[in-house]
C-alpha cells in the first residue's frame, strides 16, 4: 500500500467510525461531533469543552494511534 492509499483509507475509516458512533450514541441521548456555539475555537482547545447546542458540554477526545511499518523479503510489504 502506498502512502496515498494509506492516507485515503485511514480518513475514510475515521469518517465511517464517526458516523457509526453518531448513530449508536443518538439512542443514548449523546452526540458525537455536535455543532458548538459560543466562545472561540482557541478557547475550546484551551478549556477542552464548549457549550454545545443548548444541552450540556462537549468534550474533546484524543486518540494516540501507533503506526508500524513491516518490510518483508517477498513481493508484498505493508503499513
Amino acid at each position: 500500500m502506498d502512502l496515498k492509499e494509506f492516507v485515503s483509507e485511514t480518513l475514510v475509516q475515521i469518517v465511517a467510525g464517526v458516523k457509526q458512533a453518531q448513530l449508536e450514541t443518538k439512542v443514548l441521548g449523546a452526540e458525537v461531533n455536535p455543532h458548538l456555539v459560543g466562545g472561540s475555537q482557541s478557547d475550546a482547545v484551551k478549556l477542552g469543552y464548549l457549550r454545545a447546542g443548548g444541552n450540556g458540554f462537549a468534550q474533546i477526545v484524543n486518540f494516540d494511534v501507533a503506526l508500524t511499518i513491516m518490510e518483508g523479503t517477498g513481493t508484498k510489504g505493508g503499513i
